[in-house]
């Protein structure tokens, strides 16, 4: 019996399919069904979801920093400040992305994160924008970034780094800390192997749209729409950590924690701090604190919220 009836669900489906009609029979009623990724191009990264497993952090302790953007020193100190207030366990070190571009010291910045064992980082969206100006450079069509400040480093940027940039992924995630980091944000309902690149990258705020089938639904904004940010709609069971929204400031939510706090603006660098613990098994987190830290200056001047929304 259940397999007639299984049979008869899929000739339904097929004949709403063939009239041109939505599916009688839709898998996501949070928001719009996902687009399939298209085939990899040449910017995206080989490995999109990476994974740092239990073992990677026995015996340490678990940093997790906000947008730098060039700003070596405050990373540095910020890096300094947590290892000394757990100065048993060493620091494995993961960004939430924009390590580079509008700061004074994205080579430097760069350079760390490449080089120095157990430190991380997902794709931002000024990445994305660098690795596409040097691709764009190598077919001969010159720098899509063309301020002087930017073409000063970028002419500095050797294969090692190009291929790390190129290799950032958009997300990482680490299971045994029920954690992912993300740079934008992630679309609720969705599965990583769903997620849109530019959602994970640039996402910041969720509105509701309509759909004549599926009714209201949650979509990102666009352009200058206004919406909530997409943290206050995340529920777990992983907690996301991200960047990319300096207008809010530190979020914390319940499954989601905020951590651009406008540090090239003059304003600080914020980072969580996690004191992990292990068992014959994994590990766990025992405690965890936000630790921040002043900008020396202010690199950029703020303009507007309009301003906020395309960089």
């Amino acid at each position: 019996m259940s397999s007639l009836i299984a049979l008869a669900l899929q000739i339904v489906d097929s004949l709403w399919r063939t009239l041109g009609l939505p599916t009688a029979f839709p898998r996501h009623v949070v928001g719009p069904p996902p687009r399939a990724h298209k085939p990899i191009s040449e910017a995206e990264p080989f490995i999109r979801h990476y994974t740092i497993h239990a073992s990677d952090l026995i015996g340490r302790n678990l940093l997790i920093v906000g947008d730098v953007h060039g700003c070596y020193e405050e990373m540095i100190q910020l890096i300094d400040v947590a290892q000394a207030r757990t100065p048993e366990r060493p620091l494995t070190v993961v960004f939430v992305g924009d390590l580079v571009r509008k700061g004074p010291r994205s080579l430097e910045v760069l350079r760390y994160v490449r080089t120095t064992p157990h430190t991380y980082s997902v794709r931002g969206n000024h990445e994305e924008k660098v690795v596409r100006s040097i691709l764009s450079s190598k077919r001969g069509n010159g720098h899509t970034l063309s301020s002087e400040h930017d073409l000063r480093w970028l002419h500095m940027l050797d294969n090692e780094d190009f291929d790390y940039l190129k290799a950032l992924p958009y997300t990482i995630s680490i299971p045994a800390l029920d954690v992912i980091l993300v740079h934008g944000g992630l679309f609720p309902g969705q599965q990583l192997s769903a997620q849109n690149p530019q959602t994970m990258m640039t996402m910041r705020e969720l509105t509701l749209g309509h759909d004549w089938f599926h009714g209201a639904t949650l979509r990102p904004c666009v352009g200058g729409e206004d919406g909530r940010g997409w943290a206050q709609f995340w529920c777990g069971p992983q907690h996301v950590f991200f960047g990319h929204d300096s207008v809010r400031g530190l979020q914390e939510q319940r499954f989601a924690t905020g951590l651009d706090s406008s540090c090239v603006y003059g304003g600080k660098l914020t980072g969580c701090l996690m004191r992990l613990g292990e068992n014959a098994t994994t590990v766990m987190c025992l405690e965890r604190e936000i630790v921040q830290l002043d900008a020396k200056r202010q690199y950029r001047p703020i303009k507007s919220k309009s301003f906020f929304l395309f960089s």
